[in-house]
């Protein structure tokens, strides 16, 4: 397969930001966790689930190896370690995060990484900013509302509400492809 994709006979496929989620979440990742895997900051993973940045075709490579031969593929070393080591392992559905006790590999540890805040506090809004990749101008143009608004909502001077709020929930969960009508 590595060999045919040299020669330019196949592509990888390219992960779209969903798909990218998707093989974390079945990974039992949280972002941090599948960026020491690939070696990569949380950021960016964040980046590729919003679609705000492309996956690049080395880390789309890992994914379809990943998505194809299943998470037990591979094993986390210990965080000091810096490596990682392939193991065999027939089972599609292992648990990349087994026995990663540390929620910021584990999502199931983690449990908030998958869960809507009820509200949105300065700090929330804040995440839910940078999980979209957004700087406050591009932020405020997106959702559709002041920059002094988005100001006001990070400083804590304003919070959101009704159909903000809503707004708000919708992008946390499903990201930017939530609000692509195209």
């Amino acid at each position: 397969m590595l060999r045919a994709y040299l020669n330019g006979e196949i592509a990888w496929p390219k992960f779209s930001a969903d798909e990218v989620a998707q093989i974390r979440k079945d990974a039992n990742l949280t972002r941090k966790g599948l960026g020491a895997l690939l070696k990569v900051p949380a950021e960016t993973i964040l980046r590729w689930e919003s679609g705000a940045e492309d996956v690049p075709d080395s880390i789309n490579m890992v994914l379809c190896v990943i998505s194809k031969l299943g998470v037990g593929l591979f094993s986390l070393m210990k965080a000091d370690s810096g490596s990682f080591e392939l193991v065999a392992s027939p089972d599609k559905k292992s648990n990349l995060a087994q026995g990663l006790d540390d929620p910021q590999y584990n999502l199931a540890s983690a449990g908030e990484d998958a869960r809507v805040p009820d509200s949105f506090d300065p700090e929330t809004i804040k995440r839910l900013r940078r999980r979209l990749g957004m700087n406050r101008r591009e932020f405020s143009e997106f959702v559709g509302i002041s920059l002094g608004t988005a100001v006001n909502w990070e400083n804590g001077s304003v919070a959101p509400k009704g159909a903000a709020l809503a707004l708000l929930k919708i992008l946390w969960k499903w990201g930017k492809p939530a609000l692509d009508f195209n």
